[in-house]
């Protein structure tokens, strides 16, 4: 049986689990990098956006912007999503962090 009410709290606490999350958005398309702000945003999180994985890297890695997780395209012009992920790992490894920023 169909309950409206039940899907209405469990879709308030799906959105709860990203509450005040700090979400990193990386892809080159301006409209996808919209929708997954909205998306984001709407759940309670703090959205920071990068069109290229290098300056996203960059700054990570310089310490600019604290992220709890990742959102990547796999393809983009600049480096792929892939190749995005396995120079993050390598910095974390680098620097013996301790916990990974899922992706």
């Amino acid at each position: 049986e169909f309950n409206l009410l039940e899907d209405e709290q469990s879709s308030q606490e799906e959105h709860c689990a990203f509450e005040g999350k700090r979400i990193l958005i990386l892809d080159d398309e301006f409209s996808i990098r919209k929708i997954h702000r909205t998306i984001f945003i709407n759940s309670g999180s703090e959205v920071e956006e990068y069109e290229s994985p290098s300056k996203a890297l960059e700054d990570l890695q310089r310490g600019k912007i604290s992220i709890d997780l990742i959102l990547t395209d796999l393809r983009m012009p600049e480096m792929s999503g892939q190749q995005f992920i396995r120079n993050l790992r390598e910095f974390e490894d680098s620097t013996n962090k301790k916990e990974r920023i899922p992706i």
